[in-house]
């Protein structure tokens, strides 16, 4: 009996073969679906998203000039006079593009009958309902009297439209 044996002509051209497919292989780019980042967002078309990168860099210490360059104009002032800590505030607000989602607005009966049995009886099914609602959300920042950031405070909320 032997050992080793000569392979067949067939077999080492199968082998060739394959390791020439294998050997032909590249990775392929992944796919943009993969791609979740805000970077991949265009900022044009969502004006929030830059406004909440900018936001990320507050720091307290930051002068009104620093806070406008990196963010812009706030939405509206308060006078420190009218404020309890006598911080002049300024409110940036963010109103999101209105959003959908589905609810389950109640329950009802529904008649059945049971294919085995033949009895009829009732289940209870949720009737879903869609819901528009937008994101609010309230940027709040305290400036001293001599023009320094003080304070910084974030609300958000959701809106039923």
């Amino acid at each position: 009996m032997r050992l080793f044996q000569t392979p067949h002509p067939l077999r080492l051209v199968g082998c060739a073969g394959a390791l020439l497919l294998f050997a032909g292989c590249e990775t392929t780019s992944p796919s943009p679906l993969a791609e979740t980042g805000y970077d991949t967002v265009p900022q044009e078309e969502y004006p929030e998203l830059r406004y909440r990168e900018a936001m990320k860099q507050l720091r307290l210490g930051m002068t009104k000039d620093e806070v406008t360059a990196l963010i812009s104009e706030p939405t509206r002032r308060t006078a420190a006079a009218g404020d309890e800590a006598g911080l002049e505030r300024w409110i940036y607000e963010l109103r999101h593009r209105p959003q959908f989602r589905t609810i389950t607005a109640e329950m009802e009966e529904i008649p059945v009958v049971d294919p085995i049995t033949g009895e009829a009886g009732t289940i209870m099914e949720a009737r879903p309902e869609s819901e528009r609602f937008q994101l609010i959300e309230v940027f709040t920042l305290g400036f001293d009297e001599t023009g320094v950031l003080a304070d910084l405070d974030y609300t958000s909320q959701r809106q039923r439209t």
